[in-house]
């Protein structure tokens, strides 16, 4: 099936669910993809799905957004059917970029300024971290391994060299972790300019990345991985994770070299490969994947040149394995 998608997600490769730029939800088993909703705000408004999250058939949440001004909606699936969500602050003072659904009645949301939202069950409600730092911080990633064990990044991109955070809520309290910063002169360029996900496998293997590069948590501290030689790659930049085991994490982006190409990285338990990515994907982004069990769904923007520009849209959803 050709859609537009926007983000994908799923509990298992014949049970996956897709968003598109035009709102529609896609949901796909053994039979293939179907439509299941178009969503629209409260107000009528259309909207841009950006995210979805899978807890299981009864469970799924979407951010979408829609513009004039940029804002966000959050809708929930409870078997039957999709419903905007009510989520305090949001419409007036920031954006929501990421969740993380681990019960019925646990699910949490980061965006920013540096903010974070939990759902009980009933209502969502913002459980603010006590760090006024943060406010300067788009809380870009959220992860969870259990309820006391939950992981957000986020960046500031308004820096000469940016700046990144890492949170940890230990199931009473949000703290920052670890942090980088560069001076905003430009005199100073940190280790990780900024920090665009995190994927969370267990309560000592958590990976964080941003730009070209990755951070790991041991269960002890964060610390730079060592990533692969992209020299003959160009610019390359990562946004998104997926992980189906501690042997089994992808990171995937763009490289820019005579225009954008989309790009992957695969860790198998002991470093890091440049995986190609499908010959029919000649110019492009991966924006959205998932993993399962060593390979990899992955879905983009598409590019063309053509005589009045370039041209975008979105491809379907690409399967690709790691070499051997």
């Amino acid at each position: 099936m050709s859609a537009s998608m926007e983000a994908i997600d799923g509990t298992s490769e014949d049970s996956l669910w897709a968003g598109t730029r035009t709102g529609e939800i896609l949901r796909r088993n053994n039979r293939g993809w179907h439509h299941v909703q178009t969503l629209k705000t409260v107000e009528g408004k259309d909207i841009q799905v950006v995210k979805i999250d899978v807890r299981d058939e009864n469970d799924v949440w979407v951010v979408g957004a829609y513009a004039s001004p940029y804002t966000n909606a959050l809708f929930h699936w409870d078997g039957n059917r999709f419903e905007q969500v009510t989520v305090p602050g949001l419409r007036e003072f920031g954006t929501l970029s990421s969740m993380a659904a681990i019960g019925e009645d646990d699910a949490w949301f980061a965006g920013s300024p540096g903010r974070i939202w939990h759902w009980n069950g009933k209502e969502i409600t913002q459980i603010q971290p006590d760090d006024e730092h943060l406010k300067d911080f788009e809380l870009t990633g959220i992860s969870a391994v259990s309820g006391n064990d939950i992981w957000a990044v986020g960046t500031i991109t308004g820096m000469a060299y940016g700046a990144a955070v890492i949170l940890h809520w230990d199931g009473s309290e949000w703290k920052i972790v670890k942090e980088w910063g560069g001076k905003e002169d430009g005199t100073e360029q940190p280790a990780i300019g900024n920090l665009w996900d995190v994927i969370a496998i267990a309560h000592d293997d958590v990976w964080a990345i941003g730009g070209n590069q990755a951070v790991h948590w041991n269960g002890h501290e964060w610390a730079l991985s060592r990533m692969p030689n992209y020299e003959k790659y160009g610019n390359v930049g990562f946004g998104t994770l997926a992980a189906s085991s501690s042997n089994d994490v992808w990171a995937v982006g763009t490289s820019w070299w005579g225009g954008p190409h989309p790009f992957a990285l695969h860790w198998d338990g002991a470093q890091w490969s440049i995986v190609p990515a499908p010959m029919s994907l000649n110019l492009g982004t991966f924006d959205t994947a998932k993993s399962f069990s060593g390979k990899l769904l992955a879905a983009g923007i598409t590019y063309q040149e053509e005589d009045h520009g370039p041209v975008y849209s979105m491809s379907a959803e690409f399967e690709f394995t790691p070499c051997p």
